[in-house]
């Protein structure tokens, strides 16, 4: 027979287990956690006490009422996996939740990012990575100071050289093209400034490289769902640096 304080220590697990915690990266907003998490915005800024339009969430840290994996969902993953052999079971949750469970949806977004992802990386063939940069920003939260991490790349088009950057938020990947150092550096995709931006790490490369083989690696094996945990932007340009090492030792070779 339970205690009434056990009782009440099995209700506030339950309780809970009920939601997720998310620590909101730069391009949050209310509207692409709705989208993501599949609950409405109404109900986030309740659980958190926020204005419903509430703009910049950036850096905070929000309960989101967690979503169940139903049958429906489990039979298109199942499906997806079966269709396409090199998709993941993170991936193909990922494509489920963004068609709204519908399968045919699922499959056209799929097709298209892997088509985007292929004329992406052939559009970058002609450049050549002289240097990269391994870059920091920081993000401030109540209970203290996280780093955003990113690589920029200075490439050469034949012509001029040119910067690009490589970076994982929210939505996916963000690949920047022909942007002044400054500002690839200092400032987010949607302009505003980074908090304490700077360069952690720079190398300069002693073999040919074209960015075309980072980008198409990065779409290969690194499109996969936003996580804190396993798929963040410390562990993207970690993996995209490791791209870069791989090529050198095949160089090598």
């Amino acid at each position: 027979m339970s205690s009434e304080g056990d009782q009440s220590n099995s209700n506030s697990s339950s309780s809970a287990d009920e939601f997720i915690t998310h620590v909101c990266d730069c391009d949050d907003t209310l509207t692409t956690l709705a989208l993501r998490f599949d609950v409405k915005e109404s109900e986030i800024a309740r659980h958190n006490g926020l204005l419903h339009r509430v703009m910049d969430i950036s850096g905070m840290s929000l309960r989101i009422p967690q979503k169940g994996v139903d049958r429906r969902e489990k039979e298109i993953i199942m499906h997806l996996m079966n269709e396409y052999s090199t998709m993941t079971e993170d991936e193909a949750r990922y494509y489920c939740e963004l068609s709204d469970q519908d399968l045919a949806t699922a499959r056209i977004n799929y097709d298209k990012d892997r088509l985007w992802a292929e004329e992406e990386s052939n559009a970058y063939e002609k450049l050549a990575i002289l240097e990269f940069y391994r870059c920091s920003s920081d993000i401030v939260l109540t209970g203290g100071i996280v780093t955003h991490d990113f690589v920029i790349f200075l490439c050469h088009n034949g012509k001029k050289q040119v910067f690009m950057s490589l970076e994982k938020v929210p939505r996916g990947i963000l690949v920047r093209k022909d942007e002044p150092l400054a500002t690839l550096l200092g400032r987010r995709n949607n302009g505003k400034a980074r908090s304490n931006p700077r360069i952690v790490k720079e190398v300069v490369l002693d073999f040919l490289l074209p960015f075309s083989i980072v980008v198409r690696n990065v779409y290969s094996f690194l499109n996969k769902p936003y996580s804190l945990t396993s798929s963040n932007c410390k562990h993207f340009a970690n993996s995209v640096i490791a791209i870069i090492e791989n090529e050198k030792r095949n160089d090598d070779d």
